[in-house]
């Protein structure tokens, strides 16, 4: 388990360096991994990144966040957990209260990426379409230091087509 615990004056998702990086670059993949936040936390799967220093520009995320506490008929956008940045909403709210274990698969294989979400599937996209089509083929996979708390545990990350 990873647990992420801003020390006093850190703050903010521009500190790239801080992120939890992959070593080599990925195509297609399977992620598996369990997270919690508290009330408000935020952070981001990141995958497909060309650029470690410009995730957000030059790669595709999978959001962290505490949308477990929304109210169930509240509306959902690409920032609540299982939204993919940019511009795509999870389908449901499938995501635990804040200070629970949530679980993601996320797999990305010729361009279909399926995000699921405690056994829900919230997402699945074609990644050649709208916002998404621009962004890198291959790229470094990543978990976003948004300066708020954040534990991980159980993170698998398996290559798929060698």
């Amino acid at each position: 388990m990873a647990t992420l615990t801003p020390r006093p004056g850190e703050k903010g998702w521009t500190r790239w360096d801080m992120y939890l990086w992959s070593k080599k670059e990925y195509a297609d993949f399977e992620c598996e991994f369990e997270y919690v936040v508290q009330k408000g936390g935020n952070s981001g799967f990141y995958f497909r990144v060309g650029d470690r220093k410009d995730p957000v520009a030059k790669g595709i995320e999978v959001q962290i966040y505490d949308s477990g506490s929304k109210k169930p008929d509240a509306k959902l956008t690409d920032h609540d957990s299982g939204g993919v940045i940019p511009g795509v909403p999870p389908t449901k709210n499938a995501a635990k209260p804040a200070g629970e274990w949530n679980k993601f698969h996320i797999t990305s294989q010729a361009d279909k990426l399926t995000v699921v979400l405690n056994g829900v599937t919230v997402n699945e996209i074609d990644l050649t379409k709208g916002q998404l089509k621009s962004r890198p083929k291959v790229g470094y996979i990543g978990f976003q230091d948004h300066g708020l708390p954040l534990s991980l545990r159980n993170i698998r990350v398996r290559e798929l087509g060698k």
